[in-house]
């Protein structure tokens, strides 16, 4: 089909000959993981998991339903927090992608740009926004894992609000921070024309919508007019590389 190849891997990034495996999940490791959980106000649930898996796919593209597996093989580690982002330049192919919105490539294209890459291609996985490649293995991305000691932020829901606050000595003016909102588990799409004409396809985790953080003590999005059922995660960032520092989710119980 069609790979837009990049030129190089960042960080953990490993060769493009191993295919998409699974594995067990990963054994509870101690600190902040994702098995700390605790209720919200509207009856939701918070964790802190240390790996984020950003997958950069289209409904157009013959090449991503593998990926788009790999992304739900993800689904039952306790410390992986795994996202489809459905970017729009493949929508010319003859099927427009009803999850990709202009937002989610301009996401993409801002992580070429920190990453060094050349140009954007799918399937794209980023792992803690400092690796990136076509494929990746399970114990691969585990190995990425944040350290213990990452920064911590508050996540609470509230009458059809969403608040976020730093949490002890965390100073949320020292990161880039954005929530982003998904539909959890699996969502499946006919498609009827294009490269993928005449297959049901199954995305993870499909982001919604991106929202910059703009605040340093504390921040409160409006969820009138969000659809139910929603996911949302926080995303802390560094403002000049685009590592990932943390990750706080919050979820419906």
């Amino acid at each position: 089909m069609k790979f837009i190849v990049t030129s190089s891997l960042a960080a953990i990034a490993i060769g493009l000959g191993v295919l998409f495996l699974t594995g067990p999940a990963a054994s509870q490791s101690s600190g902040q993981s994702s098995a700390i959980e605790h209720s919200g106000s509207d009856k939701s649930l918070v964790s802190h998991p240390k790996e984020l898996v950003e997958l950069f796919t289209s409904q157009g593209c013959s090449s991503c339903p593998p990926a788009d597996k790999f992304i739900a093989s993800l689904a039952d580690s306790p410390t992986t927090l795994a996202l489809s982002f459905n970017v729009t330049y493949w929508d010319y192919l003859g099927w427009r992608d009803p999850f990709a919105q202009r937002e989610f490539t301009r996401r993409q294209k801002d992580y070429a740009k920190s990453l060094g890459v050349g140009n954007v291609y799918t399937p794209q996985i980023v792992v803690n926004g400092s690796a990136h490649s076509n494929r990746f293995t399970r114990s691969q991305i585990m190995a990425a894992s944040l350290p213990d000691n990452r920064p911590v932020f508050d996540l609470t829901t509230a009458d059809s609000a969403l608040y976020v606050k730093s949490s002890g000595e965390t100073d949320m003016a020292g990161s880039n921070l954005t929530v982003i909102a998904y539909k959890p588990g699996l969502q499946k799409t006919p498609v009827s024309r294009g490269e993928n004409r005449r297959r049901t396809l199954e995305n993870y985790n499909v982001v919604t919508g991106v929202y910059p953080v703009n605040a340093e003590t504390s921040y409160r999005l409006d969820l009138t007019g969000h659809e139910a059922g929603l996911a949302y995660a926080l995303l802390a960032s560094d403002p000049v590389t685009s590592e990932v520092l943390s990750i706080t989710q919050i979820r419906p119980e």
